[in-house]
């Protein structure tokens, strides 16, 4: 028969899922008590929103903490019948890339009633109208701030952190229109792989955008092992189903390639779908490290085919200089940049803090240079997957 596959590894598969919100959160307590301290103004009369910026690299639990809060705060609130007319709307920057698509997920997901507006002027205008009539407490969460559009980020940003004042100076010029008008209030939290983010934006964006800032240090490879036991013991894998020691390989595999628990999690879900297709009882260290090389080229490829566009040009620029065998470090990167008129035009601070971003994805490495200031970098560990992307998505 097709499907009498006997190995049975996988019992739950969803709990390997990265976006999965566990029972069980390890190695954040700092962070999770920071939190709810500001999420608890909730709770106080009257009721004020929190203002957040979180910060930190990929697989440090940023997300999941905040959607493990979220979800304590709406249970919270439903268990003391409180009035309050809270809703918490929930985007990702990779998903709602400009301030018109943000702005449009926001109205659908607090007044679905309301029509669709074609442009942001009046998109903003009917939230903030529909918020301050309807009494409504909105709580934004933009995950993955990093991945707006370039020329999109300091407009969205601006305009979330203005969204609370813009609803007071509504209530004021409606008051006479209005026989009863209730009274709203808007926070948000924002979360950012990108801790240089501020630099980005505007004077006025920066001096409008909260000070509170939660920072998510990387985890330790005791904290990864702790997080995959946690996901196993809640019914991840069947009982028994993992040989001693590859655990702490795939911690110590994802601390390794600067990676984090979202790789631990990874792997541990491609190792057991591996294992179940060789038809075998146990994973093993053996299959463990099979699956790893593999996975390295892989995730390689993904993470290269997510840059952001000019993270894409920067890179394009970093493999002509290595054809031409000609020294690759951010001067010499930004002289060619500065050739390609059609690109937009950023200074050459921008464009270091584009290399270092690189730098620190493993996409490019840095090689020893003792006649120069500058840092010389490489691409040939990975030249083979760069090449291949590079092709697919048309840059070369």
């Amino acid at each position: 028969m097709i499907f009498n596959n006997t190995s049975k590894i996988i019992n739950k598969k969803e709990l390997l899922s990265i976006d999965y919100v566990p029972n069980k959160i390890i190695g954040r307590d700092e962070e999770i008590k920071e939190l709810a301290f500001h999420l608890s103004y909730i709770f106080r009369e009257p009721p004020s929103l929190p203002t957040q910026l979180i910060f930190g690299g990929s697989g440090t639990g940023k997300t999941t903490i905040v959607l493990y809060l979220l979800k304590e705060v709406e249970k919270e609130v439903e268990k003391r019948k409180l009035k309050i007319k809270l809703k918490i709307v929930k985007l990702k920057g990779s998903e709602s890339k400009t301030k018109y698509e943000v702005l449009k997920k926001i109205l659908v997901q607090i007044a679905p009633d309301i029509e669709v507006s074609s442009n942001s002027a009046d998109l903003h205008s009917k939230i903030i109208n529909v918020i301050a009539e309807r009494g409504l407490y909105i709580l934004i969460f933009l995950d993955e701030i990093h991945e707006l559009r370039e020329n999109e980020l300091n407009g969205v940003l601006y305009t979330l952190s203005r969204l609370g004042q813009d609803i007071s100076f509504v209530e004021i010029k409606t008051k006479e229109k209005i026989e009863k008008i209730e009274k709203g209030n808007v926070g948000y939290i924002l979360i950012s792989n990108d801790a240089n983010i501020r630099s980005k934006l505007k004077e006025n964006t920066r001096s409008s955008l909260t000070r509170e800032n939660i920072i998510f240090k990387r985890y330790t490879p005791e904290q990864i092992v702790d997080i995959l036991k946690s996901r196993i013991e809640e019914g991840a894998l069947y009982e028994n189903k993992i040989e001693n020691g590859v655990l702490e390989f795939i911690a110590g595999t994802s601390v390794k390639e600067g990676q984090d628990a979202r790789y631990g999690l990874i792997l541990l879900s491609n190792i057991a779908k591996e294992t179940e297709k060789r038809n075998l009882p146990k994973i093993i260290l053996e299959i463990a490290n099979y699956v790893n090389q593999i996975l390295i080229q892989d995730y390689l490829k993904q993470l290269l085919r997510d840059l952001p566009d000019l993270y894409m040009e920067t890179l394009v620029i970093i493999y002509e200089l290595h054809l031409r065998k000609e020294k690759i470090n951010s001067k010499t990167i930004w002289e060619i940049y500065q050739q390609k008129t059609y690109l937009p035009q950023v200074n050459f601070s921008r464009i270091s803090q584009i290399v270092t971003a690189l730098e620190k994805e493993n996409i490019i490495y840095v090689t020893q240079s003792k006649k120069s200031k500058l840092r010389n970098l490489s691409i040939e560990e990975n030249l083979v997957e760069i090449e291949e992307v590079l092709k697919e998505m048309g840059k070369l």
